[in-house]
């Protein structure tokens, strides 16, 4: 997947969610506490709870908890990248890893692989309905395995995912962090 997909969400973020939200830290007995808002609003209003090992997010922009094997810091959390975050977590609305289908990705990821391999393509075109068969990512599914095998042959398990993006919901989350953790040491450099 190219990388300005992902950047091209992350600037609208930035830009359209957040650009004059605050940071409010907190320590509430053993759970620490970062309140992501603007000032006097709750419009993609964030709250993030660390326990232990555990993020849990929730507010306007969705709902999820994130678990690793270490205990957690709003730093150590800020520092990651998108793919590990979001493989990190465990429920979200739309299930572990909060991905989503995006036809478009897919359909990209296909004329690519036909544009190295068009001998392939008249077969793929004759068994394939773009409209029906990238319509989902189960549609997806069900159409490589009972086609897949025949277009793609030993790599068409590797490609069940093609059209699967990180949520933008997740990218949020993790935005949302890396940002107040940069607001959090602007304020304390002033």
């Amino acid at each position: 997947m190219a990388l300005d997909y992902y950047e091209k969400r992350a600037n609208a973020i930035r830009e359209q969610w957040f650009p004059e939200h605050a940071p409010i830290f907190e320590t509430q007995g053993n759970m620490q506490v970062l309140i992501w808002a603007k000032p006097g609003t709750s419009i993609y209003k964030i709250t993030y709870i660390i326990k232990a090992n555990r993020l849990m997010v929730f507010g306007d922009v969705g709902d999820a908890i994130y678990e690793w094997s270490n205990l957690l810091t709003w730093e150590w959390l800020a520092g990651l990248d998108l793919g590990y975050f979001a493989s990190k977590c465990c429920a979200s609305e739309k299930g572990r890893q909060y991905r989503e289908w995006d036809t478009k990705e897919a359909q990209k990821w296909l004329d690519g692989y036909f544009a190295e391999h068009s001998d392939d393509k008249p077969k793929f075109e004759e068994l394939f309905n773009p409209d029906e068969d990238l319509a989902s990512g189960e549609a997806w599914i069900n159409w490589m395995a009972n086609n897949g095998d025949e277009i793609f042959g030993s790599d068409c398990f590797e490609l069940a995912d093609i059209g699967y993006v990180h949520d933008m919901r997740c990218q949020s989350h993790l935005i949302g962090l890396k940002m107040a953790i940069e607001r959090k040491i602007t304020a304390a450099a002033a």
